[in-house]
């Protein structure tokens, strides 16, 4: 329940009390409070969820009974957000987030990376309470994409953004992730067609391998069609030694993997990175 007082004015004066100089009303008695001609007029004040008491004072009354109303309806639903708890900025944040990630080394610098370099130079400055239009999102995302940024990218950057918010709406700084509207649109990526390396090419790349490694150079371009089947198959239909994801003995195909740490492709032997050997 949100009620709006008037701090001027005493709520229930005492028949005695002097009416007040400077204010009249047509609908009770005023008589001035010790607060008189201090600080704002109107108040508003209310319980939170968490039964912890609230105020917030207003010139006008008008925006009084508009907040009053936005608080009770906000409580009845149970979407209630603390105006004071969002005061802290998105770059800070950020900050705290990034010190609570479990995800792996890899994706922690990636998630680092993109916070630094496209989330925080254009949204850092905010406080978290203010972003909560949509709009807010859609023109970061116009800023980012006339940066130069291609379209895959930004949505790998959008994701990180809309992990961040899930969380400021989990820890009671915002009512709802903006970035989740329908209303934010991401640009298309548009893929390019896998153009397949020539024959000759390829015989010039084995060529120049050392010999120890030109065996599986050659393995390589046998296994790595994209269609994920080996020359040895009479359906092969590409030279390029692309990495694939599947195996099936009786086709002869083979899947190349892909390191789980630095996402290098790998299909003879462990990753190259070392920190990475055990996972590979």
């Amino acid at each position: 329940m949100a009620d709006v007082y008037d701090r001027w004015h005493k709520s229930h004066p005492k028949p005695d009390d002097p009416q007040c100089p400077e204010h009249k009303s047509r609908t009770r008695r005023l008589v001035p409070t010790s607060e008189h001609g201090t600080g704002k007029r109107w108040q508003v004040r209310y319980r939170d969820l968490n039964g912890t008491q609230r105020k917030e004072n207003y010139e006008i009354k008008a925006k009084a009974d508009a907040r009053a109303a936005e608080v009770e309806n906000d409580l009845q639903r149970g979407v209630y957000v603390d105006p004071s708890a969002g005061k802290i900025t998105l770059a800070k944040y950020a900050e705290q987030w990034l010190a609570a990630v479990t995800a792996g080394p890899t994706t922690y610098e990636r998630y680092e990376r993109e916070i630094r370099n496209h989330i925080v130079p254009h949204l850092g400055g905010h406080e978290v309470r203010n972003l909560t239009r949509p709009s807010s999102i859609q023109g970061w995302i116009k800023k980012v994409q006339a940066a130069g940024l291609q379209a895959s990218s930004i949505g790998c950057v959008h994701d990180v953004l809309v992990g961040m918010l899930d969380a400021a709406v989990e820890d009671g700084l915002l009512a709802r992730n903006p970035c989740r509207s329908s209303s934010v649109k991401l640009p298309k990526h548009a893929k390019k067609p896998v153009v397949p390396w020539t024959l000759d090419r390829v015989q010039a790349v084995i060529s120049g391998l050392p010999d120890r490694f030109t065996a599986g150079g050659s393995l390589g371009f046998g296994c790595g069609l994209v269609r994920e089947r080996s020359s040895a198959s009479p359906k092969a239909t590409s030279t390029s030694p692309a990495s694939s994801s599947t195996s099936d003995a009786r086709y002869g195909w083979y899947a190349a993997r892909r390191c789980s740490l630095c996402r290098r492709a790998i299909g003879f032997a462990p990753c190259r990175c070392l920190t990475s050997w055990p996972r590979c």
